[in-house]
């Protein structure tokens, strides 16, 4: 016998049929058999001959069930019955050449938490861990769209472009090397600046044009004592995020 894998399994084999060598195939349907039609030459079935039947065209036709809505049905008392279980963790870090590392338990959680804590305590007790293995992953994170109003809650001095845009592109005739070239000068990012300058600055990103103003940007080189602690602080984040949207992406080892 062979089976014939489909969406219900066929099974043929040869056997022995009134006498006769046949081929048999058997499978079974998807929902629940209501009617054969024959052809109309084996019409009214009562005054036809049986043996006609054995070989002979029909149409079946069938009443497909559909068990999605049960599923969901399943589903939703599943969700509506789950409780909850508390579990605990044993979360240990090092210090490694200033940066902190968390460590993963190979144990993942523990569903006892007296059992918990006695493996927390054996970790600071001892202090001596196992490694037993190490992963890499390479990140990124995009440099920053154009500034627009969303972002800046409020103008801090003359120091900045018009500030009411909804814009986070810049105009194809923006002066990125000349607003650079202002902040040349700064006394806390100066040499990055300077770098950016000499290496060459990257395309920001395409952001979006509303067709108001261009991203707020800064005009010229200022400081905190210029002026004041609050603006200050604001030019600060302002000239920063320009400066990261001509800056590479950030990438880093995680």
């Amino acid at each position: 016998m062979s089976t014939r894998k489909a969406s219900t399994d066929v099974h043929e084999f040869e056997g022995m049929f009134l006498g006769f060598h046949v081929h048999f195939k058997v499978t079974s349907v998807i929902g629940h058999v209501f009617r054969l039609i024959f052809l109309p030459k084996l019409s009214p079935l009562k005054s036809s001959n049986p043996s006609q039947m054995l070989n002979c065209q029909c149409y079946l036709l069938r009443a497909m069930t559909d068990s999605h809505p049960w599923f969901c049905v399943q589903r939703y008392l599943q969700i509506n019955t789950f409780k909850p279980e508390k579990f605990w963790a044993v979360r240990p870090y090092i210090i490694q050449k200033g940066y902190e590392l968390q460590l993963e338990w190979e144990r993942n959680k523990l569903f006892d938490y007296d059992v918990a804590v006695m493996f927390q305590k054996l970790v600071m007790e001892d202090g001596i861990l196992e490694v037993t293995e190490m992963v890499e992953k390479q990140e990124s994170k995009s440099r920053p769209f154009g500034l627009n109003t969303v972002n800046l809650l409020k103008v801090a001095s003359s120091a900045l472009s018009y500030p009411r845009t909804e814009s986070t592109a810049y105009p194809s005739s923006f002066d990125f090397r000349g607003t650079l070239r202002a902040q040349v000068n700064n006394p806390t990012w100066a040499s990055y600046v300077q770098r950016l300058l000499a290496d060459g600055y990257q395309k920001p990103r395409s952001g979006t044009d509303v067709g108001d103003h261009p991203p707020v940007t800064p005009l010229r080189s200022a400081t905190e004592d210029m002026l004041g602690n609050d603006a200050g602080r604001l030019y600060e984040y302002i000239c920063t995020h320009f400066i990261g949207t001509v800056s590479p992406d950030c990438k880093y080892v995680r």
